[in-house]
């Protein structure tokens, strides 16, 4: 498809049997809400979820379109500063609580307070990531690369508790990011639509 279009989507997911697909919330509760789902995805093994939380609810109702409520739709989270994802969920393995799924190996996390602190458990932190496939920093922007890492820690600015041994996202830092030497406030920029953010390039990564 040229962009998407959700009945050729589901179209193409029913003529090509697809049987893994990994996508985002807003597609997952198309998926829940559209009384046009019939069997269009009765092939579907593997369900992801990522780049936003995905409500508990919503994933019980989109789980329950897909190959007749068999297949379960796992999450996962990451960021391009830790090369795609951080954690996630064997295909065969469920988990009905919410979680971004287990953190994959060679993977550290820490949930921090506002002075770097770790909290205790189930209680909400900062989600500070190291590991093998983590950015060093910025290419060229050592203010950038000063403000989000600590010791070799990322600073993601997801707020997370950690719970049963899973972590759960469950806000975002006001100030998450810090773009051209500006301050992004995602929030804000979310929920105003008189918000206009331009011209704000993202600072290349350094991986080596």
């Amino acid at each position: 498809m040229p962009r998407f279009n959700f009945e050729q989507f589901m179209e193409y997911n029913k003529k090509f049997g697809i049987t893994i697909f990994f996508t985002v919330p807003p597609v997952w509760l198309l998926i829940a809400k559209s009384p046009l789902v019939t069997d269009h995805f009765d092939t579907l093994e593997v369900a992801l979820s990522g780049a936003a939380p995905l409500g508990k609810d919503l994933q019980v109702a989109a789980s329950s379109k897909l190959r007749k409520g068999k297949t379960w739709i796992s999450q996962t989270w990451g960021l391009s500063e830790t090369s795609g994802s951080s954690t996630n969920m064997q295909w065969w393995e469920r988990d009905e609580t919410g979680s971004v799924s287990p953190l994959m190996p060679s993977m550290s996390l820490r949930l921090v307070d506002d002075d770097g602190n770790d909290v205790e458990e189930g209680k909400p932190g900062e989600m500070w990531i190291k590991g093998p496939v983590v950015s060093r920093g910025y290419y060229r922007n050592p203010q950038s690369t000063k403000d989000s890492f600590v010791n070799g820690w990322f600073c993601t600015g997801d707020i997370a508790i950690w719970k049963n041994g899973l972590p759960y996202i469950v806000d975002r830092k006001k100030v998450c990011a810090r773009l051209a030497r500006r301050i992004l406030l995602t929030r804000e920029c979310r929920n105003s639509s008189s918000t206009k953010v331009s011209k704000l390039r993202q600072p290349s990564l350094k991986v080596s």
